[in-house]
């Protein structure tokens, strides 16, 4: 079964970041409310596709669906550790590069760490391995929220 979203899916082109108080243009891409009310100020044209917009802009709308998936991506990305680490890099104790994930605690450490009391009896992954395999847990989750609250509609489900 083919993936609906990517993580990349949820990053505004503006940005780069996932997505904070997602709106959709006409065209249909979808960026930060600040990030295109900003563009739009000196631009008329989509970041994007480049499709003109000289017209009256409507009013931007809230994507709501969009906005969930983006803001529980920051929630497990908060819950894992991993996206205070990842930018600083170096292991704050040892001031080594973080090239290991321990699944057991969720954190990145290094390989000093590894070998402390506290990562005894651990189990580690290279952080690449690791990522990969986060992403595709991740992917999953959408797939499954998306399918519940968009493909199951009007198809005489109830939606949580």
């Amino acid at each position: 079964m083919a993936s609906f979203f990517s993580f990349d899916d949820l990053i505004c082109s503006i940005c780069l970041n996932i997505f904070t108080e997602p709106v959709t243009l006409l065209c249909g891409h979808s960026f930060c409310r600040e990030c295109i009310t900003t563009f739009l100020s000196s631009q008329q044209s989509c970041p994007h596709c480049r499709s003109d917009l000289s017209m009256a802009i409507p009013p931007l709308t809230t994507n709501h669906i969009l906005k969930g998936f983006a803001e529980r991506t920051k929630e497990i990305k908060t819950d894992s550790g991993i996206d205070s680490q990842v930018n600083e890099s170096l292991c704050p104790e040892h001031e080594e590069k973080l090239k290991l994930f321990c699944v057991t605690d969720k954190q990145l450490v290094c390989l000093i760490c590894k070998d402390g009391e506290k990562h005894k009896g651990h189990t580690f992954k290279p952080v690449k391995e690791a990522e990969e395999s986060l992403k595709g847990k991740f992917q999953a989750f959408l797939q499954t929220v998306f399918c519940r609250n968009i493909c199951c509609r009007g198809k005489g489900q109830k939606t949580k």
